[in-house]
Parts: C-alpha cells; sequence; structure tokens
C-alpha cells in the first residue's frame, strides 16, 4: 500500500499581514497531482490542519476544496487534529465524512479511533492520536496519574496495544526528542513536550506532525513530514516535501520524498541601502518573494521599510547590523540636575547605546524636539 504524508498545513496561515492563503492553495494542488500521478491508495494529514482553532471563511473552503479534489481520486484520507486545531471543529461531520473513505480523528475521550485497510499482505492497522497533553489523559482515565507528556502517551499506547504480527501506522502530533525545530513552532518551554521515539517501537511506521522541518528521529520510519510551505526564514533553507511511504509485507517500508514547489520562496537580504536599491543588484533577487532584510548602514534609513518596499513589495521586516547593534555597552545613569543642558544629556545617553556621536542631521532632530518639548508644544501637535 503506498501512502502519502503531510502534515502542518497551517491553513489560513499569515506572515505579518500577508495572506499566505494562495501559496496553500497553489501547494495542496501539487499534493493533489503528485497523488493522482502516482497512483496512492490514500494519504495521511498528521495535525495542524489549520493554523488556528478559530479558521476564516477562506481556509475552511481551501480544505473543502482539497478534500474533494482527493475524495475524487477515491483514496483512503486520514486527519488528525494537531495543537493548533479545534478537534471538535475538525472532526464535524465525520461519520458522515467515512462513507467517502475520510477517516478524520475522534475528540479524545481515551479511545484511539483505529481504521483497518487490507491488502496483499493482509491487514494493516491505523491509528488516529490527535494532539493530547496529560490532563487529557488524566480527564480520560481515572486510574492516570502523570504530569509529563511521555508518561502520558506511553499509558495510552499501552491501551492500544498493537498486535505486532500485523502492520501498525500510528499518525500523531507531538513533539519527539531529538528532532530539529524551527521558530514557526509552538513549543512548550523547557523541553516539557518532548516523548521518546521508543515509544513508538511496536508501530511500523509513525506519522509524525508538529515540526517544521521534514526529518526522522530515532529511526527512519518515525518521521515528521514537516510543513509544505516555508513559514519562517529559519526553514529559508529546508527543502519542503510530500512523504511517500510504500508499505509491503511486514518489515518491508519504501520511503520517498516528493518535491513541493512554493509559488513565493522566503529570501534574507543583507548591505547597505544604496547596495539592496542599485539596478544591478535587483536584478538578481526575486521580487515576489517573502524577504527580510538586514541594513548595515551606520545610519537609520528614515521611513526604511516603506522605501524598500518599492523595490521589494513583500518585505516583512527590516533590522541593522551595525557598530551600534553590535556594541554591548551598558548606559550609565547620568547625574540630573537642573542646570544640565537637555541636548547635552541625549548626546550622552545616544552615545552611550550607540557607540558613537550624533552626525548633523540627528542632532538637528533632536535639537528642534527638545526646543519644542521646552515650550510645552510638543502635545499640541
Amino acid at each position: 500500500m503506498k501512502l502519502a504524508h503531510i502534515a502542518d498545513l497551517h491553513i489560513g496561515k499569515k506572515l505579518n499581514d500577508f495572506s499566505l492563503i494562495d501559496n496553500q492553495c497553489d501547494v495542496l494542488r501539487q499534493i493533489v497531482d503528485w497523488v493522482n500521478r502516482l497512483n496512492l491508495d490514500g494519504i495521511m494529514i498528521a495535525g495542524d490542519v489549520y493554523d488556528t482553532t478559530f479558521p476564516t471563511i477562506e481556509a475552511v473552503e481551501l480544505l473543502d476544496e482539497f478534500l474533494t479534489e482527493l475524495s475524487e481520486l477515491k483514496v483512503h484520507i486520514f486527519i488528525i487534529g494537531g495543537n493548533h486545531d479545534s478537534q471538535q471543529r475538525l472532526s464535524f461531520g465525520a461519520r458522515i465524512l467515512e462513507k467517502s473513505a475520510i477517516h478524520i480523528s475522534s475528540v479524545f475521550n481515551g479511545n484511539v479511533d483505529k481504521v483497518v485497510l487490507s491488502d496483499e499482505y493482509g491487514d494493516l492497522n491505523f491509528y488516529l492520536l490527535p494532539y493530547i497533553r496529560p490532563i487529557h489523559v488524566r480527564k480520560a482515565y481515572e486510574d492516570f496519574k502523570g504530569e509529563g507528556f511521555t508518561e502520558a502517551i506511553r499509558y495510552v499506547l499501552n491501551k492500544i496495544n498493537p498486535d505486532i504480527s500485523k502492520r501498525n501506522i500510528l499518525i500523531c502530533h507531538q513533539f519527539v526528542t531529538g528532532a530539529a525545530t524551527s521558530e514557526s513552532e509552538e513549543i512548550y518551554v523547557g523541553g516539557s513536550e518532548n516523548v521518546d521515539f521508543t515509544l513508538f517501537d511496536k508501530f511500523d511506521y509513525v506519522a509524525l506532525g508538529h515540526l517544521h522541518k521534514p526529518q526522522f528521529v530515532g529511526r527512519e520510519t518515525v518521521r515528521y513530514a514537516g510543513t509544505p510551505l516555508k513559514y519562517s526564514f529559519s526553514e529559508a533553507g529546508h527543502t519542503k516535501t510530500m512523504t511517500v511511504v510504500d508499505i509491503r509485507e511486514k518489515g518491508s517500508i519504501h520511503i520517498e520524498e516528493m518535491p513541493l514547489e512554493a509559488k513565493q520562496d522566503l529570501l534574507e537580504l543583507k548591505g547597505s541601502f544604496t547596495q539592496l536599491t542599485s539596478p544591478e543588484f535587483r536584478e538578481t533577487v526575486d521580487r515576489n518573494a517573502f524577504i527580510r532584510v538586514t541594513l548595515t548602514d551606520e545610519t537609520i534609513i528614515s521611513n526604511g521599510i516603506s522605501e524598500l518596499r518599492k523595490y521589494y513589495p513583500y518585505i516583512l521586516s527590516l533590522g541593522y547590523d551595525n557598530s551600534m547593534t553590535r556594541h554591548d555597552s551598558k548606559v550609565k545613569a547620568a547625574n540630573i540636575s537642573e542646570s544640565l543642558n537637555p541636548l547635552k544629556m541625549v548626546e550622552d545617553l545616544f552615545r552611550g547605546q550607540n557607540n558613537r556621536e550624533m552626525n548633523e542631521a540627528e542632532r538637528k532632530i533632536v535639537t528642534e524636539l527638545v526646543d519644542r518639548v521646552w515650550r510645552h508644544e510638543y502635545e499640541a501637535d
């Protein structure tokens, strides 16, 4: 049986104020094309289907379109809820959708949904475990008193107790110890959310969601599919893929990764304002990309992000790397007295913070502001 494994769609996500819905629509169509082209039997979606528990109408419509196109290919679709999803909303209509081979995990009540499919090698058991915290397990089982994630997941998996003579697949959304993280993930402070990969020893393949980099943990068959798109600049160097799992007889699993191309990539640019806005440099940059800029100018560029957006319309952020930002100085409190010159105070503060003297333009601005404040005109504007 050949299956696709994807996760962390985060449908409806924005980068700053830029909607990604068109980008997500494009990449989901690529996934449908791969499923069709490879003649797959099913697809596993391992949580964080939506970016928020209250998805927008356009996000819901996009998921509906995606599932409809997959369903028309007559494949089995397995969906679990992630920490970003509302399991109640995600599982609405699940019993009706089951008739169309769309299997959605239930709200966790102690029971883990199981779907059994068959092929020439026998039965294949799918277990759908949505994202759970220890509190969910304590509510479901009176005899469970544990506090940690590992204890909770171990307890639930022991309740499943799969028949190891059969082929067993677990679809879940958790943070497995040792996996590489990205900036765009929502991770518990201090690693308390971590679970050990050895908890999954009884499962032939574990389709993981939650972390955004495609990777395996501990063994090749405990895998994160990663996000289909890049959702932070820490993922700029990632290659986004759709994982394909070919499960044959017990103990025989072949894994491939199919590339997914982003409609808009993430780029980081660094240099002076003059360099980055020169025609020669701009010719080398995809102006359709989402961009983070680091300027090396020693002085702050007035309305810098607005000026740069004339050349790079999808600029997301602007920072500086210069002697001011690199200097690690502590500003000492001045002895303030009524006779101390206000301009001198600001100059001393500026020098301590930025490791240089004000230039003439900066001193002129400060002089005007001090004069206005001194004349009580600041609030009048």
